[in-house]
């Protein structure tokens, strides 16, 4: 069975991924008008985006097939959720600087 935590690196091209997710995110997250429920969603998306990485990793792995596209796949990452979080700072410092 697979490890629940990911050992990739933080060069990995899903990095990018992430960041972009993080940053559209964000952005779509500005609808709500309290930081906090912001705050908590963008952390609950985040890691629903890890835990879904998981389980198609894991079902993957069980049923033997191939991975069509394993950087999006690769377990649950801290890295990856601070590769979100750099997108959403974007999207936060672009949005002030923007004054939205």
């Amino acid at each position: 069975m697979t490890s629940f935590f990911a050992q990739d690196s933080w060069t990995s091209f899903d990095k990018l991924d992430h960041a972009t997710y993080g940053f559209a995110y964000w952005t779509v997250l500005q609808l709500f008008p309290s930081l906090g429920a912001q705050l908590m969603l963008f952390a609950a998306g985040a890691v629903a985006v890890e835990l879904t990485q998981y389980i198609r990793l894991a079902t993957w792995e069980s049923k033997g097939s191939p991975q069509p596209r394993p950087e999006f796949s690769d377990g649950f990452s801290y890295r990856d959720l601070a590769a979100d979080m750099v997108g959403a700072l974007l999207a936060f410092l672009l949005l002030k600087h923007l004054g939205a």
